[in-house]
């Protein structure tokens, strides 16, 4: 057992390394094609664990893989306009802020020459849009995020429905 900030620091780290995610292959060849990323306060907590996330994505779309981000984590003193603007996919400008009315965001990638970002801000009681998962560079197919958020929230046993409506994340 470690004490002190060190082992704070490795516990948020174990998290991240936990993150959530979902690979879509291609049936014929095990190829990986997609990536859906559920962002893990861990993989913002820290600018080295963002650093990380940064690099696995790059990583990812280097080698053609197209991801799918999905923040609904706060923003971090590490970035705190949020991944869309920290990843930078135009000119800094034109890409979009996180503000405390829209904290969170949703994020398609397509893995291309030069990638594109499809960018969507969210709020605290906003619907979840579904966000396209690009297959190929010119096909998509619709992630229905707010039906699938629904169906997860439906199979959380109904104590730890409460603990979280509590916190009012």
């Amino acid at each position: 057992m470690r004490i002190g900030s060190n082992w704070i620091e490795s516990e948020r780290a174990i998290y991240a390394d936990k993150a959530d995610r979902i690979a879509i292959r291609h049936l014929t060849n095990d190829r990986l094609v997609a990536v859906i990323e559920i962002i893990s306060a861990g993989n913002k907590w820290t600018r080295p664990a963002i650093d990380q996330l940064e690099n696995k994505v790059q990583t990812l779309l280097g080698e053609g893989v197209h991801v799918l981000l999905v923040d609904l984590i706060r923003s971090s003193k590490q970035a705190p306009w949020g991944l869309p603007k920290f990843f930078g996919f135009s000119d800094h400008k034109s890409d979009p802020e996180t503000t405390e009315e829209k904290p969170f965001s949703l994020m398609s990638i397509r893995a291309a020459y030069c990638p594109e970002a499809f960018i969507e801000l969210v709020g605290v009681d906003d619907e979840l849009k579904s966000m396209p998962l690009f297959l190929t560079e010119g096909r998509y197919i619709l992630v229905p995020l707010e039906e699938t958020y629904e169906a997860a929230w439906e199979g959380v046993p109904a104590p730890w429905k409460i603990k979280l409506e509590e916190r009012k994340i």
